[in-house]
């Protein structure tokens, strides 16, 4: 028996980063199911399932590497139980798409080649994007070296009144920005000073303007940095222990001109970095480079209320929180409720 754990021990000590991490994030849901709520048995079966394949392709080298997408899916699905967080069967997020890809061209490279898909490849290889920061452009995201120092620069900028998207580019080149475009600008400057993928968490709303921030971790708790018409749903530190304790830190405070609330829902956070260099360089509207974002098969967003809650049960926003949160506002970008 010695012998048989030391050369268990062994082959883990050999294993690759991406083998060692599936191993921990096995060992993570295979406990979380075995210790939690009756219903959550079934879908940890699933992705224990898929996770066990991944890792045959990953042993036999059909597989090589787990994109980042990928991986920070099923860390967000086990993080829903994991270190003293207990989701509700209504909250728990059960995202079984993210697979998809992976396995997806894991059956393709099985399959026979024809011409047209060769050609194809041949094209995307040589296809390189050749774009890159002006010295004025890199002279201004150098300086956006911290969390504070983002959300500084964004509230700086004039408030963009229109519905497209914009790349960090063009941000820059307007001096203006809405959520989107400030979430996108900060989300590489995060990324580039250590905080991890550039994520973009989206917010759903009724009866009033969506919105979107980009998110950050520090020592595994959560921030955002945000651009928005309203000074109350911009920035929060990072001291929230989750994403949803995070998203909903934003309830209160999300809330249309005649008071009302308005926060529906929330997405996961959706990592620019899939949607290749456009969203940094493009100089046009980038809402094509963004369609998976939107799309709520791809994107689906995480509701923030209870079941069958009614309107009339929510508080409506002060008159001086109201005050607040337009304070220095464009009113050319505000959202007129019905």
């Amino acid at each position: 028996a010695p012998k048989a754990k030391a050369a268990v021990a062994q082959k883990a000590a050999k294993a690759s980063p991406q083998l060692r991490w599936l191993a921990s994030q096995l060992g993570e849901l295979e406990a979380q199911r075995d210790s939690g709520p009756p219903w959550l048995i079934d879908p940890h079966w699933w992705h224990i399932a898929q996770l066990q394949e991944l890792q045959k392709h990953l042993e036999s080298g059909t597989l090589t590497d787990l994109p980042q997408e990928l991986r920070e899916g099923v860390e967000f699905y086990a993080s829903q139980f994991a270190g003293g967080q207990s989701a509700s069967e209504e909250e728990f997020y059960d995202d079984r798409e993210m697979y998809q890809e992976v396995l997806k061209s894991l059956r393709a490279e099985a399959a026979p080649e024809g011409p047209y898909q060769r050609a194809k490849k041949s094209l995307k290889q040589g296809d390189k994007h050749t774009s890159a920061w002006t010295r004025g452009e890199e002279a201004i995201l150098r300086k956006l070296s911290t969390p504070a120092k983002i959300q500084g620069f964004l509230d700086s900028l004039h408030y963009d009144g229109s519905d497209h998207y914009w790349s960090v580019r063009a941000t820059l080149r307007s001096g203006s920005a809405h959520c989107m475009g400030g979430a996108i600008l900060a989300s590489y400057c995060l990324h580039q000073n250590g905080y991890g993928p550039p994520r973009v968490v989206g917010f759903d709303a009724k009866n009033d303007d969506t919105h979107a921030v980009a998110v950050y971790q520090v020592n595994g708790y959560w921030g955002a940095i945000g651009k928005s018409n309203f000074t109350l749903i911009r920035a929060r530190d990072p001291v929230y222990r989750s994403l949803r304790e995070l998203m909903m830190s934003y309830f209160d405070f999300y809330f249309n001109t005649k008071r009302e609330k308005s926060m529906m829902g929330y997405t996961r956070p959706f990592n620019l970095e899939r949607t290749g260099q456009d969203w940094k360089f493009a100089e046009g509207p980038i809402e094509d480079v963004l369609k998976d974002f939107d799309d709520v098969k791809k994107t689906p967003w995480i509701p923030v209320r209870p079941p069958g809650m009614r309107e009339s049960s929510l508080l409506p926003a002060s008159k001086a929180i109201l005050q607040a949160g337009l304070l220095g506002s464009n009113p050319k970008g505000l959202f007129k409720p019905r």
